[in-house]
């Protein structure tokens, strides 16, 4: 069969329309299979830019997302802290304010218990504040690798931090009152400036006048959420645990334990006081990250919109317009396979 020039024209021009039909025909397939108008930016034209910036935004709001929920776990943590530690505070000083009494506590009794009560809190309240969160100490400022605290050790031990307290004995006998003030002095000095060269309160963690630990949790701002172990609240929890676990009462020291009693307790109160204020204020800190989170939460709501008007197809005019593509390319089949078959015969 020959071919003349306008069937060779009409040939050429059907290939081309059935070749644009089947790029159309393979683009609404990727459409309808991936609900997005392109599988590239450039593919989305002059709305590009605007995907790209859309995004990028939602890729730095993630980011304050991913940090708030960390930060909010380390905060509920920290949080817990201080409140046992603030419980432990208030049980150890009303036990001793009874033991600060003959009456509450006589000297035939002894304080065997008190002291191993003390000397198990101050444990507890030391693990408290080496606590950690995925690796990272919560009360060592921002040396967040360091542990803060070193463990009290035992009486007997030497070297440990309760057996360097119960030396001062010796030196600080319990006689009278004042002998009483004397050795609890003494105790606040050793946990101030350790004979072993330890640091302050055996305090391993930052120092100083350095920020706390905090978080960029939106543009341009950092909320610092950090309770370091040197505070005066747990300063002062410690040197009334301390006390109370290596302080002996018999009838010989009856009058210097009382006063180390009252002392002790004293200062458990005020650390109780402190720890409360400091937990307030990370209270408030809670409730403000909380906000922040609700806001980015709502602002990824809107993004999300904005990003699917921009990239996502209609599905409804996508899935039309595939059924019609698909009618179209067989036509056009048909059509070039009717104009393949023209000769003379078939028209006689």
């Amino acid at each position: 069969m020959s071919t003349n020039i306008s069937t060779q024209i009409q040939n050429q021009t059907l290939l081309t329309q059935i070749t644009n039909i089947q790029k159309q025909l393979q683009q609404a397939q990727n459409q309808v299979v991936s609900g997005k108008k392109a599988q590239t930016y450039s593919g989305l034209r002059d709305a590009a830019q605007v995907s790209l910036n859309l995004n990028n935004t939602k890729t730095t709001i993630d980011t304050y997302k991913n940090t708030i929920a960390v930060t909010q776990v380390r905060m509920e943590t920290t949080q817990h802290a201080l409140n046992r530690v603030a419980d432990i505070a208030t049980e150890i000083r009303n036990a001793a304010r009874v033991a600060s009494t003959p009456a509450g506590l006589p000297a035939a009794t002894g304080n065997g218990a008190l002291k191993a009560e003390a000397q198990a809190r101050l444990a507890e309240v030391l693990a408290l504040l080496n606590s950690q969160v995925d690796g990272a100490y919560l009360f060592a400022g921002r040396q967040t690798d360091v542990r803060p605290f070193t463990a009290p050790g035992a009486i007997g031990t030497a070297g440990t931090p309760l057996d360097n307290v119960a030396i001062l004995d010796g030196a600080f006998p319990l006689t009278n009152t004042a002998s009483g003030t004397a050795r609890y002095n003494a105790i606040a000095s050793e946990l101030a400036a350790p004979a072993s060269s330890a640091p302050a309160y055996y305090y391993n963690g930052e120092t100083g006048a350095a920020p706390n630990l905090s978080a960029r949790i939106d543009a341009g701002l950092d909320l610092e959420y950090g309770i370091r172990g040197d505070t005066s609240g747990f300063k002062a929890v410690l040197r009334g645990l301390y006390a109370l676990a290596t302080t002996d009462l018999n009838a010989t020291t009856d009058a210097g334990f009382r006063e180390v009693a009252r002392l002790a307790a004293d200062d458990l109160d005020a650390g109780f006081k402190q720890i409360v204020a400091d937990g307030s204020k990370l209270g408030i800190k809670q409730a403000t990250i909380k906000d922040i989170a609700g806001r980015h939460d709502d602002f990824l709501t809107l993004l999300q919109t904005q990003i699917s008007d921009v990239e996502d197809v209609d599905m409804a005019a996508s899935a039309t317009r595939l059924t019609a593509l698909q009618t179209n390319l067989e036509a056009s089949y048909r059509v070039l396979a009717s104009l393949k078959n023209l000769s003379l015969a078939n028209f006689l």
